[in-house]
């Protein structure tokens, strides 16, 4: 097993999500929009992106649905 360390100093993450649904589907879940706001000190792009490029393979929620409900996600550093 390999463990990747990524150390990253986030004073704050504030998560939000918007979605789109099919009503003629029974309220079937089309798309979904997961937005992270994350606030650190001295945060590193390239290292945030990693990690969530790592949470999002480890995710088995996201795994789940892949090919069923479009999954995307968005982010904002503020450096404090």
């Amino acid at each position: 097993m390999l463990w990747i360390c990524i150390q990253i100093d986030i004073k704050d993450l504030h998560i939000s999500a918007e979605n789109e649904r099919n009503m003629e589907e029974a309220g079937r879940f089309e798309k979904i929009n997961i937005h992270f706001r994350i606030t650190g000190k001295d945060l590193n792009r390239k290292k945030v992106e990693k990690a969530m490029a790592l949470s999002r393979k480890n995710c088995s929620m996201t795994q789940s649905v892949i090919g069923n409900i479009e999954v995307s996600e968005t982010y904002e550093i503020i450096n404090a």
